[in-house]
């Protein structure tokens, strides 16, 4: 199983990571891009609903956490 925590930190358990099709591509002065197989948990340790596919924030701004909502573009993400 592989969770996303907060911001940007991955847990990888049981070498899950050698199975799956989940790709994370960081998107240059924008959020994360993961699509595959994946869980996503909230802060609160509840599973939040995802199909394959999301883009989180990175910049911190979003009002939308943990999902990009656009605010890097007057917050910015300088990479």
């Amino acid at each position: 199983m592989m969770e996303l925590i907060g911001r940007l930190v991955l847990r990888v358990k049981n070498n899950f990571m050698e199975k799956s099709k989940t790709e994370f591509i960081i998107i240059k002065n924008g959020p994360l891009h993961v699509k595959g197989n994946f869980t996503l948990k909230g802060t609160d340790g509840k599973l939040i609903d995802v199909v394959d596919e999301v883009y989180l924030c990175r910049c911190g701004a979003s009002k939308n956490k943990p999902f990009c909502d656009g605010s890097h573009k007057t917050h910015g993400v300088n990479d």
